[in-house]
């Protein structure tokens, strides 16, 4: 097609949507396409995170936005489906001018196609964008891509998602696509002529593909039909009765069949299979003794690289961004004439909200850059198969381990993370332990009090509030487990991905983006505490703060160390503004915070509070979006009722106190059974969700 065709044809507004299996490289693809032009929202109507972005066409000048669907196995909506998968096959489904850009991994044509097939028998325009084919070279397996695509009746385009390489090719076939206007073929599978019947009987209220995903059990047409006044559960029925088997079993067969066939002839050299690095490294990292302390080791090496390499940096950015936002900052203004007061909103407020937000930038790089390693070289699902039968033991399968990792980054995407579990069961029960996972947030304060009161062991004291956030979570898992876990749970299947080594441009951009949007998020949040909190007054501040002071005394906070208070108070907002505030009051006042804090014990103390207290307002707010707001209450009084005995329990335990101690031990211990007696009796007595539980010892390890 001539370049003026291109243009004359080219749709005005046209829409690419990136669909794959997980661990297809479908995201790194987007990343690639869209570069810096990316959004997040959610999908309309339903809480699931949907990315979009878009790029200039090279020959039309014409706008091309990309949608990257979640990653789904399979396009039959079934009712015990994840969310995510749900919005896949919805959109799928009801997407007008949209063209398809099906990715698969070379490596894994015989899973990869099967989505394929189901993609191209509802006959929407799809290109294929074949992936890894790097990986396939260096494992010995030889595909021919113009008669893959002769088989598949779609363009197919060998692409390296992860260095970009033939992306070029890549647009370009979406820009003939495009204006061709071309459907993909149906693929007619060997069926008995009584299916062949049937489908040919629906033709009226749904396609050829459409109808087989009826067959299969797909909740969301099913409703074309009952609409028509064809009852379709009936039909299933008695077509089952005939071929006595299952239909989404026997429709299953016929297209693993076909798979089978279109890799048989369009991959001329197969690798014989013998042990890969892959499989030897993952005979120690999965190993039942030693993987279980190589992970712990690998999270320990994380906390310790954190602190120890941004810690070096901390101290610089401090005196550096200080120096020019702060104290320059205050001297010009000074030099201009400026009020008191203005110096202090602009100087002492603004001024020194980014010099604090700057100064635990190089910490929370270091942990981004390890928590990306992890993610990039596939090390991030095995933690979650070695964790796999704790998580069975809470009702869970391995794999809600993932969005917890996800927590120690921002709570607020690790709980809607919990869409990937197919059970809303499971869904309340992960979210409800996610909290605890201590969030970038939560370590920027850790950097500062380890900085100032633990200067020896800091790697020690982090990794120890991390480990506890963990057992917490725990506890919270065990306290529910009963009474929101059904006794019927699937198998649990995780999805190994071979190793690879992270490619360092992709690190760089996911730090920059964490980083982003921390900074931005947290960043804004402290400058207007900074300059609150300057507005208000010392004086004013100090009358809040000693409000409030004696309820946090059993935890070492003393009368005079009132700004410790108002630094939890604002805390209730974003645990981010713990810092910025403790950083604005105490550089008003005549005692810095390592006197009033009075030794070590009270600064652990406090730090425990501030892992364990009142999850943050979007956190709250995302429960109760996700879930309902009685569930967001729950979480509220669970964790801070949580923070206050465990914090209370240190203190006293570490500055024994005679017979006041011990009183405080007692009635802590007391009031730590009876919470957990009555969260299980609310639980077991107020939610309509409430089952018995009964564990599945099983787990696959698909390679």
């Amino acid at each position: 097609m001539s370049e003026s065709n291109l243009r004359l044809n080219f749709p005005e507004a046209l829409q690419v949507a990136l669909v794959g299996n997980p661990n297809s490289g479908k995201s790194t693809l987007f990343n690639n396409l869209t570069g810096s032009n990316q959004q997040i929202g959610n999908w309309p109507g339903v809480t699931v995170e949907q990315k979009h972005g878009k790029y200039i066409d090279a020959e039309t000048r014409a706008q091309v936005k990309i949608v990257d669907l979640p990653g789904c196995y399979s396009l039959v909506a079934t009712a015990d489906m994840s969310l995510d998968e749900l919005v896949t096959c919805n959109y799928i489904l009801t997407a007008q001018d949209t063209l398809f850009v099906n990715v698969i991994d070379a490596t894994h044509l015989s899973r990869d196609l099967y989505l394929t097939l189901q993609l191209l028998e509802l006959g929407v325009p799809v290109i294929v964008a074949l992936n890894c084919i790097d990986l396939a070279k260096a494992a010995a397996i030889k595909i021919d891509c113009n008669l893959l695509a002769q088989h598949l009746g779609c363009p197919v385009v060998p692409i390296i998602a992860k260095t970009g390489k033939n992306l070029v090719q890549l647009k370009q076939q979406i820009t003939i696509s495009a204006a061709s206007k071309t459907n993909s073929n149906f693929y007619k599978l060997e069926f008995p002529p009584l299916l062949h019947t049937t489908l040919n009987f629906w033709r009226a209220q749904v396609n050829a593909g459409q109808g087989l995903r009826i067959l299969e059990g797909d909740v969301l047409l099913l409703p074309k039909l009952t609409a028509a006044g064809i009852d379709g559960q009936q039909v299933r029925q008695q077509i089952e009765r005939q071929i006595a088997e299952p239909l989404d079993i026997f429709i299953a067969k016929h297209r693993r069949s076909l798979v089978r066939n279109i890799i048989h002839a369009t991959v001329t050299q197969r690798a014989q299979k013998i042990s890969n690095i892959s499989e030897t490294i993952d005979s120690i990292v999965l190993h039942k003794i030693f993987g279980p302390l190589i992970f712990i080791g690998i999270m320990y090496l994380m906390f310790a690289l954190a602190i120890n390499l941004g810690g070096r940096l901390q101290l610089v950015f401090d005196n550096i961004s200080e120096t020019f936002f702060v104290t320059n900052f205050t001297a010009y203004l000074i030099d201009l004439g400026a009020a008191n007061w203005l110096v202090d909103i602009l100087a002492n407020g603004l001024g020194k909200g980014v010099n604090i937000t700057i100064t635990f930038v190089p910490v929370l790089a270091a942990m981004f850059l390890c928590l990306g390693i992890l993610e990039s070289s596939g090390y991030m699902m095995r933690a979650a198969f070695l964790v796999d039968r704790l998580m069975r033991f809470l009702g869970l399968p391995g794999k809600a381990f993932v969005p917890m990792i996800v927590g120690f980054g921002c709570n607020v995407p690790a709980i809607m993370g919990a869409r990937i579990l197919s059970s809303r069961r499971e869904r309340i029960l992960t979210i409800m332990m996610t909290p605890f996972m201590s969030c970038s947030a939560r370590l920027a304060i850790y950097a500062i009090f380890v900085a100032a009161f633990f200067p020896t062991n800091g790697q020690n004291i982090i990794f120890s509030l991390y480990l506890i956030g963990i057992l917490v979570a725990i506890l919270t898992g065990f306290a529910l487990r009963a009474n929101v876990i059904t006794s019927e749970r699937a198998f649990s299947i995780m999805e190994m991905p071979d190793y690879r080594w992270p490619l360092a441009s992709n690190l760089l951009r996911q730090v920059k983006y964490r980083l982003k949007s921390f900074v931005v998020k947290a960043g804004g949040l402290i400058i207007l505490l900074c300059i609150v909190i300057n507005g208000l007054g010392y004086e004013n501040l100090e009358i809040i703060g000693k409000y409030f002071t004696p309820a946090f005394a059993p935890i070492g906070i003393t009368a005079e160390n009132w700004p410790a208070t108002v630094g939890l108070v604002t805390g209730l907002i974003a645990k981010e503004a713990v810092i910025g505030t403790l950083n604005s009051v105490y550089s008003q006042s005549a005692t810095d915070m390592v006197t009033l804090f009075g030794g070590q014990a009270a600064a652990y103390a406090y730090l425990l509070f501030t892992l364990l207290y009142f999850p943050c307002a979007s956190v709250v707010a995302v429960i109760a979006k996700e879930l309902n707001k009685k569930w967001a209450l729950f979480a509220v009084i669970w964790s801070t009722s949580i923070a206050y005995i465990t914090a209370a329990l240190f203190y006293q335990s570490a500055t024994w106190h005679g017979l006041v101690s011990l009183f405080w031990v007692s009635g802590l211990l007391m009031a730590a059974t009876g919470l957990f007696i009555g969260a299980r009796w609310l639980i077991r007595s107020g939610d309509k969700y409430t089952v018995s539980y009964k564990p599945v010892p099983t787990v696959l390890k698909v390679v």
